[in-house]
């Protein structure tokens, strides 16, 4: 996960339903899957509803201002509940803790704590301290340990997770992230990890499938488990390994654009982190400059519609398999806007060189394969 104060980003939120009907979530052998459905931000003066973290929003306010939109990233929220309360958490496959607001997190003393239910930290509990670093901003609190549900079928028991007293950014429109990935360095293993380790599903995976744009009323789904055959195209996989420890990150051979090649001049393979919670394709500068010189993007990274037409197809090659990313999923239209999501990866050194966010996503079904010795990421084109 990365910073929301980006350059460029779209908000979109969805919706994971606990106690959802029988009808909405699918179980086969231990593997669940669920509808996401799209919600929007509370983040523009909504009214509050209560401790369940929802709002309702003007539609057409939000349709007039489609560059905050963009400005303020893009968010996609599962539920969980934990003590009975109910937690709308960003859905990250960039990092690994889950983390939700605690009571130590006070309104008054910080206002990024505010209108956020607040997890009743057990005074008994034996608990340690975390802090999570993404880009320019920080979480830190205590970590500990309850029963966390997800989906009613679904209920993790004594599972570790952050209760945060302390953030450096508010939320647009999440109670936390639910991290994904599976990198257990620094003792804070992910939902997946005690999905597995408690034998609630059969095989050690999970797949996405996210749609665009912030009027769908299904916006995709998550499945744990396993995969949903009835929404990829089967013969089209390209599966990569991750790099070793869980963490989703591939080596990439070479992207192009126009024959123009990154990753194999002079530099090697290329690191690739596959990030939903990243909100476009965070690039060298190089990588950007191409691009930029064909599409012409203004300060927000606006760019006439008709650039669509004329923008490259981005190649991309892990050793002899390729994919490809085209301009109708890197260039977003909002309204009767449109976006770049080619931006500068603001990380610098000691990241990935590029983190593949939301517009892989759109174009491809994902699957994280988490079996040990065969870790792997593999990308499947939607039916």
């Amino acid at each position: 996960m990365y910073s929301r104060m980006c350059l460029l980003c779209i908000i979109v939120t969805l919706s994971l339903g606990y106690v959802a009907s029988k009808s909405g979530v699918e179980e086969n052998d231990k593997q669940f899957s669920v509808p996401l459905e799209v919600i929007h931000p509370r983040d523009w003066n909504c009214k509050l509803m209560s401790n369940q973290s929802k709002c309702e929003v003007d539609l057409e306010t939000v349709d007039d201002a489609p560059a905050q939109r963009i400005r303020h990233g893009l968010v996609y929220l599962m539920q969980v509940v934990i003590a009975k309360q109910i937690f709308n958490v960003q859905l990250d496959t960039g990092s690994d803790l889950l983390w939700i607001f605690g009571d130590k997190c006070l309104d008054g003393k910080n206002k990024n704590c505010a209108g956020h239910p607040k997890y009743v930290v057990d005074k008994k509990q034996k608990y340690k301290s975390f802090r999570i670093d993404y880009a320019d901003e920080y979480v830190e609190g205590d970590l500990v340990h309850d029963e966390v549900h997800i989906t009613d079928l679904i209920t993790v028991h004594d599972m570790q997770f952050g209760a945060a007293d302390d953030l450096s950014e508010a939320q647009d429109g999440n109670d936390g992230v639910i991290g994904l990935n599976m990198n257990i360095e620094y003792n804070q293993p992910s939902a997946i990890y005690f999905m597995i380790e408690q034998k609630l599903i059969t095989r050690p995976v999970y797949s996405l499938y996210l749609e665009a744009g912030p009027n769908k009323k299904v916006g995709g789904e998550i499945t744990f488990g396993g995969r949903m055959d009835k929404v990829i195209v089967p013969k089209s996989a390209v599966g990569v390994d991750m790099l070793p420890g869980g963490q989703t990150i591939i080596k990439m051979t070479s992207i192009s654009i126009n024959k123009d090649e990154f990753c194999i001049k002079g530099m090697g393979p290329c690191m690739v982190e596959v990030d939903s919670g990243a909100p476009a394709v965070y690039s060298p500068k190089a990588f950007v400059d191409v691009i930029n010189a064909i599409i012409h993007p203004d300060d927000e990274n606006m760019v006439a519609c008709e650039s669509r037409s004329i923008a490259p197809t981005i190649e991309i090659l892990f050793g002899k398999q390729r994919i490809t990313l085209e301009p109708e999923y890197y260039i977003i239209l909002i309204e009767k806007e449109c976006y770049s999501t080619i931006v500068l990866n603001p990380l610098g050194e000691g990241s990935a060189d590029f983190i593949f966010g939301v517009s892989f996503f759109y174009k491809y079904y994902i699957e994280f394969d988490f079996t040990p010795k065969k870790e792997a990421i593999i990308f499947y084109n939607k039916v």
